[in-house]
């Protein structure tokens, strides 16, 4: 069987686009909006709540201060919220993944005058997303090529993903950067991922810690890899497809396609320095040494460590297939953070009473420095 592998710049058509002549269902409206306080724009978080009338699940790691979070939820009219404090390493009860810890950082969502219908979608679907093409969600590899004035598209990704939770075959987060394309890839395998609109993400300096692009390697390499293989297979059976994916060969060969991206960037950003006069020197040469990080990082991925874990994340499939039958769908608040074995919360509202829990050792913080580190 003869296939060809592409690393591609765009994965569009694993995409369904449902953003035209879109007919809502009769949901039509989000159960909440979950959003990671650490990096969130929590009064945008806050008013989107209150303009919905849909509750707020802020999680809160890191610095986040959840008495300071809870007085702006209270303070603005129409909006409830449940904070919740995420310790620091903290894993589900449930959870026994093989897959290696390799998350690196916390992804945030934005607001959206498409929400409703990201919300009426999920009436047909288990997850719809969004892509954030302005300012692009994007790797630190992808941000260089679009510097370098070569094609890069943007794919959907966890920035703005809505999931129908009473979907019977749900998927879970690998602790993987690109975790979010693990999560959609059943559904970008069979070309039914819904997209339904682009949003606006804060801008940020993609460049500024050349490592990143060393810590993301693994991650990209993983996930663009098997994108590659659902564009090359259309029509095939998803486990068919991770099957292919657990053939060392292939990611041999594509990791002398990932090399050949890299070198390819490389050189566009170097024709670049040379032929331009008006560039952003310091950035080209920011790119260029995120560039190097993850050349380098990239000998030391064997092929048969992407087969381990595409391995490992199959079988973690299975777990959490598992944990969801055991699991009850319906329970209150209270109830589902004592199985979470969360301990820290508060449940608040515009005009409404404060319900809060604390560990008994457990003291409020005392500094009221910054709701959160950024």
């Amino acid at each position: 069987m003869s296939r060809q592998i592409k690393h591609g710049q765009s994965h569009a058509l694993l995409l369904q686009e449902v953003s035209a002549g879109f007919q809502p269902g009769t949901r039509s409206r989000l159960d909440a909006i979950v959003v990671p306080a650490a990096r969130a724009s929590l009064q945008r978080s806050i008013a989107l709540s209150a303009e919905l009338s849909v509750p707020l699940v802020l999680l809160c790691s890191r610095q986040a201060k959840i008495d300071k979070i809870a007085e702006r939820v209270e303070g603005t009219f129409g909006a409830r919220a449940l904070i919740v404090e995420v310790p620091e390493g903290y894993r589900l009860p449930q959870e026994n993944h093989l897959t290696s810890d390799r998350r690196f950082t916390d992804l945030s969502a934005d607001r959206s005058s498409d929400i409703n219908r990201l919300a009426g979608t999920l009436d047909r679907h288990p997850v719809a997303a969004m892509a954030s093409r302005y300012f692009p969600d994007n790797s630190v590899v992808c941000h260089a090529r679009r510097l370098a004035g070569l094609k890069q598209d943007v794919f959907v990704s966890g920035a703005v993903l809505g999931v129908n939770p009473q979907h019977p075959a749900q998927s879970f987060f690998p602790d993987i950067y690109n975790e979010d394309w693990f999560f959609f890839s059943r559904h970008a395998a069979g070309r039914s991922l819904p997209k339904i609109g682009e949003v606006v993400q804060d801008e940020y300096k993609p460049f500024a810690d050349p490592s990143r692009a060393a810590r993301e390697e693994f991650g990209d390499l993983l996930a663009e890899g098997l994108y590659a293989l659902f564009e090359s297979m259309p029509g095939w059976d998803f486990g068919d497809q991770l099957s292919a994916a657990t053939n060392a060969r292939h990611w041999r060969g594509f990791k002398q396609k990932r090399l050949a991206i890299i070198d390819e960037t490389s050189k566009a950003l170097d024709r670049g320095l040379n032929s331009a006069d008006s560039i952003d020197y310091p950035t080209f040469l920011q790119a260029q040494e995120s560039l190097r990080y993850a050349e380098n990082q990239l000998p030391a991925i064997s092929a048969e460590a992407c087969v381990d874990f595409i391995e490992r994340w199959r079988e973690d499939e299975h777990r959490w297939q598992d944990v969801l039958k055991r699991s009850s769908t319906i329970r209150g608040e209270r109830d589902a953070l004592d199985e979470l074995e969360l301990r820290t919360w508060i449940s608040c509202g515009y005009g409404t009473n404060r319900i809060s829990a604390r560990p008994p050792s457990r003291q409020p913080a005392e500094s009221e420095a910054d709701l959160c580190s950024a």
